[in-house]
């Protein structure tokens, strides 16, 4: 994983994060995945590179969490909101083995990767398309496993938005036709959708739900 550094080094604290998370609409962004996501009794969540969780706070009570983030704070921060039925790991995706499950993982039937992508090189990236398709391979599929990616894009007509993201934390901004190329190489069924957002951040997104 590479990141900017130098002032970026203050999103390592948790508050400054969750600030610029609600300035690049965050909130907005995970009261729309769980509408979305229609969830029902008996589904379950894993989230990788998890953040601080804040998708919790948007979580019908009857769903099971569970989060994936290598950064200690953010991990404390997200236990300290977690609920009786979540769980937080703090690991991390291999640039070669991808993701080693902490023992005691509970089943899921959709994995997240929100905003996380961008902050991968191209080796990498192709390392976390392959762990999320292998962690819906474990699942069973009677169950309708599917996984959920969104992040930043390139998008054509959107210079404010594309100076924004050139300039983010994570160093490897893509154009919307990467992403969905790219998760093609490893699902037989992909929905892409792109959004933007002109306030208070100008931003512009891809969200692609994904099935073997």
């Amino acid at each position: 994983m590479s990141e900017r550094s130098g002032i970026f080094n203050l999103l390592q604290r948790p508050w400054v994060y969750a600030l610029w998370q609600w300035l690049t609409g965050a909130p907005a962004a995970h009261r729309r995945l769980v509408r979305e996501l229609d969830l029902q009794p008996g589904d379950s969540i894993l989230d990788i590179g998890s953040g601080d969780s804040a998708l919790l706070d948007y979580l019908p009570d009857f769903v099971c969490y569970q989060g994936i983030e290598p950064n200690p704070s953010y991990v404390e921060k997200a236990r300290s909101r977690a609920r009786k039925q979540d769980l937080i790991w703090q690991a991390k995706i291999d640039a070669e083995l991808g993701l080693v499950l902490p023992d005691g993982i509970a089943p899921y039937n959709i994995v997240l990767a929100l905003r996380l992508f961008h902050h991968l090189d191209d080796h990498e990236a192709m390392v976390l398309w392959k762990t999320l398709h292998d962690l819906l391979v474990r699942v069973d599929q009677a169950n309708y496993a599917r996984c959920v990616v969104n992040d930043n894009c390139l998008a054509d007509g959107y210079p404010l938005a594309a100076w924004v993201i050139r300039h983010d934390r994570g160093a490897h901004p893509r154009p919307y036709s990467w992403y969905e190329i790219s998760a093609k190489q490893y699902f037989g069924r992909v929905e892409c959708t792109f959004g933007s957002l002109k306030f208070p951040i100008p931003a512009t997104g891809v969200q692609i739900v994904c099935c073997l």
